[in-house]
């Protein structure tokens, strides 16, 4: 799980991973996030009695005020599977879910905790499909390296190249999913 500190937005780092030019679009967003004025609690009073109104400029104004906040919650994921910029459109979609969550129903908790632990959860579940999904890669890859080795060993045995057969067997692996890795090693080639 991620460290419970927040940090300011100019405390992010100044290598953050982009594509190339985007660093500067982010600097861009990350200042204008930072120039957007914060809420205090009574203008976030008012603002939640007129967004449950249906006040949608009310609902706007509370996602803005707590935007900087959810950027900042950001800084706790840095190193982790995810890039800056996914993080912050899962951040921003935390932050939108929470308040309408917020202003649907009764809550016990803040806005302000709310938010902080959509943020978070939502973030953390992302790092781990993506942490999932790089598991399963790797899986692969390795199984393509050892049907790479067990082929060279192979041949040298037989004198001639197995077949996907004879390759299936001795993985311990189906006829299919040989042809499936010689496919994918071929169209990494």
């Amino acid at each position: 799980m991620a460290e419970e500190k927040e940090y300011g937005l100019d405390e992010m780092p100044e290598n953050m991973e982009t594509e190339e030019g985007g660093a500067d679009l982010l600097q861009i967003y990350l200042d204008e996030v930072n120039a957007v004025r914060e809420l205090d609690a009574e203008e976030e009073e008012k603002l939640v009695q007129a967004a449950r109104m249906g006040d949608f400029n009310a609902r706007d104004r509370l996602m803005e005020g707590y935007l900087k906040h959810a950027m900042t919650l950001i800084r706790g994921f840095m190193g982790g599977p995810l890039q800056v910029t996914e993080m912050i459109g899962i951040s921003n979609l935390a932050l939108v879910k929470a308040v309408r969550m917020y202003l649907g129903s009764l809550q016990t908790e803040t806005l302000r905790d709310m938010i902080t632990r959509t943020v978070k959860e939502d973030l953390s579940a992302a790092g781990e499909r993506e942490r999932s999904q790089s598991d399963a890669h790797s899986a692969i890859a390795a199984k393509a390296n050892r049907l790479t080795e067990v082929s060279r060993v192979m041949a040298n045995e037989l004198g001639r190249p197995a077949t996907e057969a004879e390759l299936a067997e001795r993985m311990r692996i189906t006829e299919d999913e040989v042809r499936t890795l010689i496919e994918m090693t071929m169209r990494a080639i």
